[in-house]
């Protein structure tokens, strides 16, 4: 034992000028020595025999993990593909609200959802003649073909100012003008295409008039202005577009994520695709079938198109690392079966793939080949030297020996703290994003097992029988010669002379960032999972590769900010039985809302709030017999009943049946149950809406009455609320554990447990430019970035370890600072530079994905794990550096 290297390693702060101590000292030094050394004999017993094994009996352990991986990976039968994103573990209040809302409010028997058809024509009127016939006889090739109508309601399934001008014109000449109007009472649509037919356009032009009146108060007038643009000019017999919405039947209730039936995605593509044979206007179709057809085909175009690119990518970069054909196919067989371990897990577990795993893969194959240079290099390395302390002549067995023995702990705490990134995602509570974490720490395990044993015992096998056969195989690792060694030799001696100059300018860059983070912003619209329309490039690939035609988006953007879209309305709801009390509580949230910034205007420039009172009030305009019995029961004459309810509010229903039944529960038992619709600025953002319209809510309660605001606005802003709560009960978590583990370790293996907490330091600092970068591009946290910060830790510690373990190696064995931080930055430096080229490009070529948000997400990890790069090779030594002279080291 050396007493000057014992002198080194102890913490003990003595009087060295006392020649009484420096006895005292020595003994107490060496007893911290011994009681170090003795903690570790029996770790490093159990990792040398099990190192022994790989080593020793290389085609035995191929064997067992082989059939241990073909095993697992035959769960992967049990994966589907799936475009919905869960996002509760169990449905809030406001959710439930809507199921009610889609279940009650509707004039239709049973569970529907809508497709919107919207006719644009900007050089000319779609109120024409022409545009209505050609909308009326697409109804019927939609009635005539199979696979449409389907799931079609049996009557009442479309409704658009083509069928109401018709029906107008009918009832006229009939003489049939006062009978209430229903969806489910229009007439046939041979009987409507015929009288249009019948009609000259300057007949259809006045019939228009007439339904556009706006001094008219009449339920068809309302019916009709509501399809129209929100500047369309009331009045005027032109418009430049319209609307007309197609109700199909579903098995079950349809919220803001929806899951159709196949037969009604079918039903709604096929509507799509007849629309493309109308030739006089534009139809562009909007619906929740629409939706998640485009999303399922973005998840093979994305996969298709980044795949190959990918693949291309670790290739090129595995081949310039290594140079050597064998290691490369190692690499990539390892990655092959790190990936069908993966998908093997969550076969068994039951996760399907959606959007978000596209991800997994990718981020799999990262961290896989940053197991695999680590492993290739350290073994180069213990072969052929590193250019600052040669090893030449130790055999294969034994170099990969040293190599895992030497490796083996930083790769094993390497794999517990990503792990821990990854699986903080269980505290979110949102099921995909639990789902993402699970999958992606399953596949981390995997990818340990692979490159820490199985690749292993193949590369000494290869290796073996090549040298019996005279091919001594002795290559460089990466970065220890040539440009780049000598680049991180001086950047190690730099590291040691000016630690705290180099600290100064890490802590003012990680301050400014840490600044940017308190500033971020959450963000949430089902838009971000919607494909943005292929970039010119991919049309000259071939058709195999290249991604179809995505307009879904464009249209969404188009219909929300023209028009009154269903997904533009919130519900104030009410569940209890129905009173006079109720009703002048829902009248007074009626004129607040009216007020609110976010409620937009309809067609006549009244603002676009509907409730039972207002409804009932301008049906009294226009209906005599109502007015009457309105009036009667309204003592007060504020105009709202207050006797007689049941009595005014069954006339409402006879007079006028589909407004009331969008407004009010009727049951055999009475009146359950009232809500006011509201149709909000679909641009504005969901937080806005959502503060607006839970303020009119908590008035009305206020007054008295229990309401529930809800509607897609508001589900929209409870998932940006669970976002940011995941971001930082997320980033807490892992913060914490990856901080405990570090220490117990640290502490476990080398007795130094203030080193694994100075690990951590490179990666807060990395953190820190990630959210700043964020911030100064404007981009908020999302259903993909809000794991950032832990994916962050769990990725960049990775580095750190390597770092910080390689540096505790060294120094172990003559407690040189100098030597072992040059031995850490050269060797393991050199390995994390190839890691994070390889693995931040392959994060990159996300770029390339047809979906906004994993373009977003592929270009943040990259970005990170070049900042988790920069943090470790910059910061980190200089942080070893001070802490060595801390502990005594020189």
């Amino acid at each position: 034992m050396n007493p000057t290297h014992m002198w080194h390693v102890s913490p003990i702060a003595v009087d060295r000028h006392s020649i009484g101590d420096d006895y005292l000292q020595i003994v107490a030094r060496c007893v911290y020595q011994t009681n170090r050394e003795n903690r570790g004999v029996s770790a490093v017993s159990r990792l040398d025999t099990l190192v022994g094994t790989v080593t020793g009996r290389p085609k035995t352990v191929i064997a067992v993990l082989v059939v241990l991986i073909a095993l697992v990976g035959t769960g992967a039968a049990n994966i589907e593909k799936s475009p919905e994103m869960e996002l509760f573990s169990e449905d809030p209040p406001e959710v439930t609200a809507q199921e009610y809302v889609q279940s009650e409010f509707t004039p239709h028997e049973g569970n529907t959802t809508e497709l919107v058809v919207m006719v644009r024509n900007e050089s000319g009127s779609v109120l024409d003649r022409a545009s209505l016939l050609e909308s009326l006889r697409y109804q019927q090739t939609l009635r005539q073909n199979e696979t449409v109508n389907a799931t079609l309601l049996d009557s009442g399934a479309m409704f658009g100012i083509e069928n109401l001008v018709a029906t107008g014109a009918i009832q006229s000449e009939r003489g049939d003008t006062t009978g209430p109007l229903t969806r489910d009472a229009l007439p046939p649509l041979s009987a409507q295409v015929t009288q249009l037919e019948s009609m000259t356009d300057a007949e259809v032009q006045a019939a228009v008039t007439d339904l556009l009146d706006p001094t008219s108060e009449s339920a068809l007038t309302e019916a009709a202005l509501s399809l129209l643009p929100q500047d369309y000019e009331p009045g005027s017999p032109d418009a430049d577009g319209r609307i007309t919405i197609v109700t199909y039947r579903t098995d079950g209730l349809v919220v803001s994520v929806p899951e159709l039936s196949e037969a009604v995605r079918e039903g709604q593509v096929a509507a799509d695709e007849l629309a493309e044979d109308t030739s006089r206007d534009e139809y562009r179709l909007s619906g929740y079938g629409l939706l998640l057809v485009e999303e399922q085909a973005s998840i093979s175009d994305s996969l298709r198109l980044v795949g190959p690119l990918a693949l291309l990518f670790v290739v090129g970069t595995l081949a310039l690392a290594y140079r050597d054909l064998i290691d490369v196919v190692l690499g990539l067989v390892g990655i092959l079966l790190v990936l069908v371990w993966t998908f093997g897990v969550m076969g068994w577990l039951g996760i399907n793939f959606n959007l978000m795993m596209i991800a997994v893969p990718i981020l799999l194959i990262g961290l896989s080949i940053d197991y695999s240079i680590h492993v290739v290099m350290r073994y180069r390395e213990n072969r052929a030297g590193n250019g600052v302390t040669e090893q030449r002549g130790a055999s294969v067995a034994e170099a990969m020996h040293e190599t895992l023995v030497g490796l083996g702990p930083a790769l094993a705490l390497v794999t517990v703290t990503a792990m821990l990134g990854f699986l903080s995602t269980r505290v979110s509570g949102v099921p995909t994003l639990t789902d993402f974490g699970v999958a992606t720490a399953a596949g981390i395990v995997g990818a340990l097992v692979v490159f820490g044993s199985l690749v292993p015992a193949c590369k000494v096998v290869l290796e073996e029988w090549l040298v019996t056969r005279g091919h001594e195989r002795r290559h460089r690792a990466v970065g220890t010669t040539g440009t780049m060694g000598a680049g991180l030799r001086r950047l190690a001696r730099v590291s040691y002379r000016r630690p705290v100059a180099i600290l100064a300018i890490v802590l003012l860059v990680s301050s400014l960032g840490a600044a940017g983070a308190t500033q971020l912003d959450t963000s949430f619209s089902t838009d971000d999972y919607i494909a943005e329309d292929a970039p010119d490039w991919t049309q000259e690939l071939p058709e195999s590769l290249a991604p179809g035609d995505y307009e879904l988006r464009e249209t969404r953007d188009i219909l929300y900010s023209s028009f009154q879209s269903p997904g533009q309305r919130v519900h104030i709801v009410s569940e209890t039985a129905v009173t006079p009390a109720t009703l002048e509580r829902l009248a007074a949230a009626e004129q607040d809302a009216a007020t609110r910034p976010v409620t937009v205007d309809g067609p006549t420039g009244e603002p676009a709030v509907t409730g039972p009172v207002g409804a009932m009030q301008t049906l009294a305009a226009s209906n005599e017999r109502f007015q009457s019995t309105l009036a009667a029961s309204d003592t007060d004459d504020d105009g709202v009943p207050d006797r007689h309810l049941e009595t005014v509010l069954d006339s409402f229903y006879e007079a006028s049946p589909d407004r009331a039944d969008q407004l009010l529960d009727r049951s055999e038992g009475g009146y359950e149950g009232a809500q006011v619709t509201v149709v909000v600025d679909g641009a504005e953002d969901p937080s806005v809406v959502a503060e607006q319209m839970r303020a009119v809510g908590d008035l009305t309660e206020r007054n008295g009455s229990a309401v529930t605001v809800t509607g897609d606005a508001i589900t929209n802003e409870l998932v940006q609320r669970q976002l940011a709560t995941t971001t930082v009960e997320g980033l807490a978590v892992t913060l914490v554990t990856v901080f405990a583990v570090l220490v117990v370790t640290f502490r476990y293996g080398r007795s130094l447990g203030s080193l694994g907490a100075l690990t951590l330091a490179p990666v807060l600092f990395g953190l820190t430019w990630i959210l700043g970068a964020m911030y100064v591009v404007d981009l908020p946290f999302s259903f993909a970035t809000a794991l950032i910060g832990s994916i962050a830790i769990g990725l960049g510690v990775d580095y750190a370890i390597h770092m910080s373990e390689r540096f505790g190696h060294e120094l172990d064995s003559d407690g040189d600072v100098e030597r072992a931080l040059e031995e850490s930055v050269v060797g393991t430096g050199g390995a994390l530079l190839g890691s994070a080229a390889t693995t931040a490009g392959g994060f990159g070529v996300l770029a390339f994905a047809i979906l906004p948000v994993i373009q977003q997400f592929g270009l943040l990890i990259a970005l990170t794990l070049v900042a988790a790069f920069l943090a470790s090779v910059l910061a980190l030594p200089s942080l070893l550096v001070l802490w060595s002279r801390w502990a005594g080291y020189r």
